[in-house]
């Protein structure tokens, strides 16, 4: 006879991890990205590409918190936005007068889609006190406007549409006869120049004056700078070269004058390549905020003072060193971070 029931108990453990939370990881996330707008913060000292994109992204909505939250600040910033709709509405008083009501109201609305480019070149002046008056409030040492002459900015806005339009217009004539899929990636290469040059304009807009220096000065060490900007290495390579490559010779002459227009903006196009992740979060920032429709005018100001921060970050606090060597054996002079 058996007198006792033995019971053996199997405890089976599972070794799969637990899926992971894509929630709290999203809000971990948007807790970041909250945080980089709520005050300046320095460079993460995680330098992972997601949380570099994250603090380049926040920079736009971290300057337009800065001007909400300074009276001064605002005023300079609601100038320019007051002086296009001025004139917006005496142009649909006219056209009111002549064709009705609502002949006037799309006036107003197509005076200001016209002219929101214009305030960039027209109000310069405007945007660079607007930018030395911004350090002190974002904790920064207090710099002078960086001013500059009626002709010299209206030069740097002619060579900048000419950079837009032939900078990889090859490329994108090339890709344009391919079937199916080449007018895409043409138009895709397009936005990422194009954007390329939104986040040199945004740190170009942001220079203030140190003190004792010059504008002459500064833009004497700039366009001095050695070494050759990334988007011209491959034509330097191409023209050193023998045989059929000679074939390139007149692409090559494109990208050297592409390579000299762009000349004003080379600490700019170098501290880009630099820090090209906080880069492109900057570029989307700025192409989100200057996006809205009948806001971009008015948002303008809030990329100024981002740029001020941000470009104080990069080039004084925590700057780092080029992923990709630039061609050149000296070493790159001095350019004062303001």
């Amino acid at each position: 006879m058996i007198s006792g029931r033995t019971v053996v108990r199997v405890r089976i453990v599972s070794t799969v991890p637990p899926p992971s939370d894509p929630p709290a990881s999203s809000r971990r996330q948007w807790e970041t990205l909250r945080e980089h707008t709520e005050q300046p913060t320095p460079i993460p000292a995680d330098r992972s590409r997601v949380n570099l994109i994250h603090y380049g992204l926040a920079q736009p909505f971290l300057g337009l918190r800065t001007l909400l939250r300074s009276p001064e600040l605002l005023g300079m910033a609601l100038a320019p936005m007051f002086l296009v709709m001025a004139i917006a509405l005496v142009a649909a008083y006219f056209a009111g007068q002549e064709r009705g009501f609502w002949a006037g109201v799309a006036s107003y609305f197509v005076t200001i889609a016209a002219l929101a480019p214009v305030p960039p070149l027209i109000l310069a002046r405007v945007y660079a006190s607007l930018a030395a008056k911004a350090r002190p409030v974002l904790g920064l040492s207090p710099a002078e406007p960086y001013v500059r002459g009626w002709v010299q900015l209206g030069g740097e806005w002619l060579a900048q549409l000419l950079i837009l339009a032939l900078g990889v217009l090859p490329l994108t004539v090339l890709l344009g006869i391919v079937p199916w899929v080449g007018a895409f990636y043409a138009l895709c290469i397009q936005g990422a120049w194009a954007l390329h040059w939104i986040v040199v304009e945004g740190y170009d807009n942001s220079r203030t004056l140190p003190p004792g220096q010059t504008v002459e000065e500064i833009e004497a060490l700039g366009q001095g700078r050695p070494g050759i900007p990334w988007f011209h290495r491959w034509a330097a390579n191409v023209g050193q070269r023998s045989g059929p490559w000679k074939l390139l010779g007149p692409l090559v002459m494109l990208s050297e004058v592409v390579t000299s227009l762009a000349r004003p903006w080379r600490a700019e196009v170098d501290l880009t390549e630099d820090e090209p992740w906080i880069s492109l979060g900057f570029g989307l920032g700025i192409a989100i905020m200057l996006a809205i429709p009948g806001l971009n005018l008015a948002l303008r100001p809030a990329v100024v003072v981002a740029g001020v921060h941000l470009r104080y970050r990069l080039l004084e606090e925590n700057p780092a060193p080029s992923p990709t060597p630039r061609e050149t054996t000296q070493p790159y002079p001095t350019v004062p971070p303001a």
